[in-house]
């Protein structure tokens, strides 16, 4: 049980969004090589979706730069993704130098990984 809390903490920790401007009733959230993550976070909305009419989907997907473009285009509406990648979207840099700054982009939680010995 201790393991399924900790994962469940973990889960929260780690989705990039572009601000809801209406209620949704589906969400999706892109993965990449998170999926348990981002399946955790589904599973956990979908527990009490008859309270708050709100369905989660998990989506496999290519990585951060693509959950990023997929926020921003409106595929998907959580995304998983490295602190590097967002910082680059945010700033107009890197692999999002052509398509310009998306200084809509927020953090909703991290994910500190600790390596086991």
């Amino acid at each position: 049980m201790k393991n399924k809390s900790l994962l469940a903490a973990a889960a929260f920790t780690a989705v990039t969004f572009a601000p809801l401007t209406h209620a949704k009733e589906f969400l999706t959230v892109g993965t990449g090589v998170y999926y348990p993550a981002g399946s955790g976070i589904c599973r956990l909305i979908n527990k009490d979706n008859r309270s708050h009419g709100i369905r989660c989907n998990v989506e496999s997907t290519k990585g951060a730069v693509y959950n990023i473009n997929s926020l921003r285009d409106g595929e998907i509406s959580l995304g998983v993704t490295q602190a590097d990648q967002q910082s680059d979207a945010y700033n107009g840099k890197g692999a999002f130098a052509s398509s310009g700054k998306y200084e809509d982009l927020r953090s909703v939680f991290s994910i500190k990984l600790k390596l086991l010995q």
